[in-house]
């Protein structure tokens, strides 16, 4: 991956109902090199989860129609294993929940774009080496 374009050939599926903010994160992630679909609700986002490949999936934790750490779960089915990054506004110690697993990384709210680009890398690498270990 290139330094000017550090998530390049990276395919993200992006979850937030809040269209604004999945919009300039989708933006930021472009000028970042990935290819981006986004998705506005839990059941168009396990639409798309399950009708194209991602490297990574970036979910706020709470969406209208459901939890985005069910998506997560649904990411450990996929072999080899999708990525997934969850966007919350809790803190990480307070989410007590069946789907959060030792490769769930958390980007609490607010954030710098930075970190989202630093957050995301950090998920594709647990990802893959949770992967090579089984």
């Amino acid at each position: 991956m290139s330094g000017s374009r550090p998530l390049s050939g990276v395919a993200v599926l992006l979850v937030d109902d809040e269209d604004a903010v999945r919009r300039a994160l989708a933006m930021y992630l472009r000028r970042q090199g990935a290819g981006v679909v986004e998705a506005k609700s839990y059941a168009e986002a396990a639409d798309q989860l399950l009708a194209r490949k991602f490297h990574i999936v970036v979910s706020d934790v709470m969406l209208g129609d459901g939890s985005g750490l069910t998506l997560g779960r649904l990411c450990r089915t996929f072999k080899p294993p999708v990525a997934f990054l969850a966007i919350t506004g809790a803190i990480e110690d307070d989410i007590l929940d069946d789907d959060v697993t030792p490769t769930t990384v958390f980007l609490q709210k607010p954030f710098a774009l930075d970190e989202l680009r630093a957050r995301v890398l950090d998920a594709l690498g647990r990802t893959a080496a949770a992967a090579q270990e089984h």
